[in-house]
């Protein structure tokens, strides 16, 4: 197992509540009231297959739910780290230097799991590397019908409720200056969602079979808060592409390989299709999720499609057919979780003669799959 490094930072409490407002999320059970401020990484069951051929392999969601603590406290804040243990961190990182792995207080968007205050908007901190620390984003601290630390209602348009993360030592994401409210009031919770994760597949290559080998996550808060479960399995790992064949051009016949000759045209006019599969349902993916309004490849009748419109960002979706992950199109750098392609597929050509070109197709010709 690889060793990590944690990001520790000494826990700060704001002098001035410029900062967090936030509905707090219903929790299961009756939960906790005061005392002491718990959290714990929830076991969501939604690690991710990962294919052993990819180099940015989107991971399961890490959310980690804090019941109790005191209102006394205000807002405290804190670097939460994930440190993935055998492989290396692949999110996209933009210029700026955060990335598109984000971290989401209390789904905003999410709706009817929302708490006092009902649904949140979706709202960048701009905070850059500092968060909501000193020189960082606002956070306000507030309550709403005797909740304490839900939402503001009259904040609720300019307090962030969405942070990105910055790509630490290859291995690690840090979500700098998290402002940590405790709901205080049992039955509510507060709730922080890790997403957009990428990791390295085929740096785990070497594994016997399907499924059987995990990604693992180690999830650190600096301030001293006790965390229970630290080490979810956000992924397992499964070899992606399975049999491949060279195929007749009418596809409905064998042959493993088409002889072109230098000198001749007898083979140019017959062709060859090659065949590859899945080596697992959905393992070849579209680069976002089919909608009425635009296809995988967003695009539509009229061409491409602008990522603007995609409808992709909804907290704990689950889409195992898009390659792209949670999209948010407001953050710092560029639009967060939004793949390039859909899956891509390298065919490799050998001895082929001096003078004589191959032609391909770069989209898939048999919709149908056979």
């Amino acid at each position: 197992m690889v060793s990590f490094r944690r990001c520790i930072l000494a826990l700060a409490i704001l002098a001035l509540f410029t900062g967090l407002a936030s509905a707090q999320v219903i929790a299961g059970g009756g939960g906790s009231s005061g005392g002491t401020l718990t959290c714990s990484v929830l076991n969501t069951g939604n690690p991710t297959q990962v294919r052993s051929e990819g180099y940015a392999e989107l991971l399961g969601d890490i959310v980690i739910q804090c019941q109790g603590g005191s209102a006394a406290n205000g807002i405290q804040l804190a670097n939460i780290t994930v440190a993935l243990s055998n492989t290396t961190v692949t999110s996209r990182v933009f210029s700026g230097g955060l990335s598109e792995a984000l971290l989401l207080i209390d789904e905003p968007g999410a709706g009817p799991v929302v708490g006092p205050g009902g649904t949140l908007p979706q709202l960048v901190c701009s905070g850059g590397n500092l968060g909501a620390g000193p020189g960082g984003c606002v956070t306000q601290a507030g309550t709403v019908g005797g909740y304490v630390g839900a939402v503001l209602v009259t904040n609720t348009s300019t307090v962030p409720n969405v942070f990105q993360g910055v790509v630490q030592n290859q291995n690690q994401v840090v979500f700098n200056g998290i402002p940590i409210l405790a709901p205080v009031t049992a039955g509510l919770a507060r709730v922080f969602r890790i997403t957009n994760i990428r990791a390295n597949g085929s740096a785990l290559a070497n594994f016997g079979t399907q499924g059987t080998t995990p990604v693992l996550a180690s999830v650190s808060i600096s301030s001293g808060v006790q965390l229970q479960n630290p080490v979810p399995t956000v992924g397992f790992l499964y070899n992606g592409l399975g049999a491949t064949a060279v195929r007749n051009r009418a596809n409905d016949g064998g042959g493993t390989s088409i002889n072109l000759l230098q000198c001749g045209t007898s083979g140019l006019s017959s062709g060859a299709v090659l065949r590859f599969t899945e080596g697992f349902a959905a393992a070849f993916k579209t680069r976002v999720a089919t909608t009425a309004a635009y296809s995988g490849a967003l695009t539509n009748t009229s061409g491409p499609v602008s990522s603007s419109v995609i409808v992709q960002n909804t907290p704990a979706q689950i889409l195992p057919g898009s390659e792209s992950g949670f999209v948010l199109g407001s953050t710092s750098g560029g639009t967060a979780g939004l793949a390039d392609f859909g899956t891509r597929l390298k065919a490799t050509f050998n001895n082929v003669p001096t003078g004589v070109n191959i032609f391909v197709s770069t989209t898939n010709l048999n919709s149908s799959g056979a």
